[in-house]
């Protein structure tokens, strides 16, 4: 047994004691705070209302961050007995007209009894108590909006809102959105604010002459509130819970638990590196994530001129507004269908769930994967296509052909697809009357890249009526896509890459040519590029060299006459596609298509190249081919990848 002396004792136990207690907690309301440098294990309450945490050197927050809210909606409703129809007064409680005042959870008065007989007659309000006559209504309150949505209200007779936008809590210039506020009019529904996501002031004001008489407050959220026509639904009560408004802005990592209600923004340089459970997150500014992170059951708006950094994480999200972007930087996106008003830039993969999805803006760096999907832009669409012989399945390609002429295709047909697998371009219009061009082979596996032309000259059929195929049915038949068709039974997953071009015309000797031009980022008349970042464009020779690896028997060069007056040439090489199969102890890779030649390269200069592909073959004259400009954006690109 160990002795010690008293004094010894009581400094054990108070170290036992620190080593016990919890980290600092401390509750924040309102206002911008300072984070110290370095990791911190503060656990911070935000109290409901708009908060700032700012940092100007790292900091990785390891505590914990909990977002307050109320838990009870809550408008207070301010009732005059008389009608302002025709008074625009900022606050009806100004006026000392008010006969008395109720709690309400919803705005959703549909019929004309705007509360209950008792309280019709506490507040002196003419009419029945069944349908208030003469009589105002202020609601004030909170209001906290997750995602960008329309604010709308249906009122008999007129109405109007006040949203703070600034957050200054004073009444300012077009703060006002009115639904015939002054005038007398049956329900209507309008439109009265555009919001973004935020916590926001309110004001609702109403009235009533007399008559019938309505007022209920809508958006267009897609999942919050109770439907009604229009494809509305009533503000529910959780949207008028105060809760916390949480800014975070610097080098900041939150690597803690993130819990309570409410919104979190993430500005200039902040990282998530842990997955909220019940807050919303919006991205204003450059910031991302830092770790992978399962966003399915929250919501996750990318504000215009933003961009969220993946850093190559992987992220799944149930949704993403806004019209900002996505930076994979080598990293997952994991998405349902749907239309987006993002950018997606890569490199990266693109997860995508069955049905059809758009974008604003996808970087052709980005691979598109998953069973079902359709992505979709103006005019082009990518696609991983279930097929189930003997029935066909139909590809919708794009909504206007434009000015477009050509539909190029690209598919991918896998081992154990139908034997006669084929497939069909149309045509069609509004009303279904249907053109179409059979591509007189079948599919066997491997990639096969198909041209259709489908311009009002093109000889195209029509099937199921008598019509004929020219200018006049060309104007009306706007929509294009493909049929995959088959008799033999059988199913596989087939992967279709389209879009809609125009011709780019080569020029051709007697017995030689170049075949299948492909030029990236091709738009019907030039070629677009980003500096720094591989272009690149294919060709088919005719006739196919004996040996394409031997330059004395075919060389292809394409000669670039750069925005500086400097000129360069870069020699094409023959590409054979490949496709990797994993037979679990080893890998093999198989030709997956036809053979070409191919050249790459990195644009080091802005602005406008002059291609030209100049061919020789053994024992004929060079042939040379005029190509489309490539226009080329960015900055000054130096060398280094």
């Amino acid at each position: 047994m160990i002795c010690m002396p008293g004094s010894a004792w009581l400094m054990v136990l108070l170290s036992a004691i620190l080593a016990c207690t919890p980290a600092d907690e401390v509750r924040i309301a309102g206002g911008r705070h300072e984070l110290p440098a370095g990791d911190d294990a503060v656990i911070r309450a935000i109290a409901p209302g708009r908060a700032t945490l700012i940092a100007q050197a790292p900091t990785t927050l390891r505590g914990s961050l909990r977002l307050e809210h109320t838990g009870q909606g809550v408008l207070v409703a301010s009732v005059v007995p008389v009608s302002l129809r025709q008074r625009s007064h900022d606050d009806f409680r100004e006026l000392g007209l008010v006969s008395g005042t109720r709690e309400d959870r919803v705005i959703d008065f549909a019929t004309s009894a705007m509360g209950t007989p008792e309280e019709r007659e506490r507040f002196k309000v003419a009419g029945s108590a069944s349908d208030w006559d003469q009589v105002s209504i202020q609601w004030d309150g909170l209001l906290a909006v997750n995602r960008e949505v329309d604010l709308a209200t249906t009122s008999d007779d007129g109405s109007r809102v006040w949203i703070d936008r600034d957050g200054d809590g004073q009444l300012q210039a077009g703060e006002w959105g009115s639904n015939g506020w002054s005038g007398g009019q049956g329900a209507t529904t309008r439109v009265v604010h555009h919001l973004q996501p935020g916590l926001y002031r309110m004001r609702v004001q109403w009235e009533d002459g007399g008559g019938p008489n309505c007022c209920r407050l809508l958006w267009n959220h897609p999942d919050l509130g109770t439907p009604t026509d229009g494809g509305w639904r009533v503000v529910p009560a959780d949207a008028f819970a105060p809760a916390a408004d949480l800014t975070v802005s610097g080098p900041v990592t939150i690597a803690c638990p993130v819990e309570g209600r409410g919104r979190l923004v993430l500005t200039e340089g902040a990282r998530l590196a842990s997955a909220p459970k019940d807050v919303d997150i919006d991205i204003d500014g450059r910031a991302g994530i830092a770790a992978d992170l399962d966003l399915s059951t929250r919501t996750l708006c990318v504000h215009s001129g933003a961009t969220c950094s993946l850093d190559g994480h992987a992220l799944i999200a149930r949704t993403i507004g806004g019209a900002g972007t996505i930076a994979l930087g080598g990293g997952t996106l994991s998405l349902p269908a749907g239309a987006y008003g993002i950018a997606v830039d890569g490199p990266g993969t693109l997860v995508l769930g069955p049905g059809v999805t758009r974008f604003a803006l996808l970087d052709p760096r980005v691979v598109v994967r998953g069973v079902g999907y359709v992505l979709r832009t103006a005019d082009s669409c990518r696609s991983s296509v279930p097929i189930a012989a003997p029935l066909g399945t139909v590809v919708p390609i794009a909504d206007e052909m434009g000015e477009h002429t050509m539909l190029e295709v690209a598919l991918t047909v896998p081992n154990g697809a139908p034997a006669d697998l084929g497939v069909v371009a149309w045509r069609t219009e509004r009303d279904g009357t249907w053109f179409q061009r059979v591509h007189p082979d079948r599919l066997g596996p491997g990639l096969h890249r198909l041209s259709f032309a489908l311009g009002d000259d093109a000889a195209l059929t029509p099937e199921g009526h008598a019509g004929r195929w020219g200018a006049t049915a060309a104007a009306s038949a706007a929509r294009v896509g493909i049929v995959l068709f088959a008799s033999e039974p059988g199913s596989a997953l087939v992967d279709v890459e389209a879009r809609l071009t125009a011709p780019i015309a080569v020029a051709t000797s007697s017995t030689q040519r170049l075949c299948d031009l492909e030029l990236a980022g091709w738009d019907g008349t030039q070629a677009h590029a980003t500096t720094g970042r591989r272009w690149s464009l294919g060709v088919r020779p005719t006739p196919m060299p004996d040996n394409p690896y031997d330059p004395d028997e075919f060389r292809l060069d394409l000669v670039i006459d750069e925005p500086d007056g400097s000129t360069r040439t870069i020699a094409a090489f023959a590409e054979e596609p490949v496709r990797r199969v994993d037979d679990g102890d080893r890998e093999r890779f198989i030709l997956d298509g036809s053979l070409r030649f191919a050249t790459r390269f990195r644009p080091r200069l802005p602005g406008r190249h002059r291609l030209r592909l100049i061919a020789a073959w053994v024992g004929g004259s060079p042939l040379t081919v005029q190509l489309g400009d490539l226009v080329v954006v960015g900055e000054p690109w130096d060398g280094i990848p």
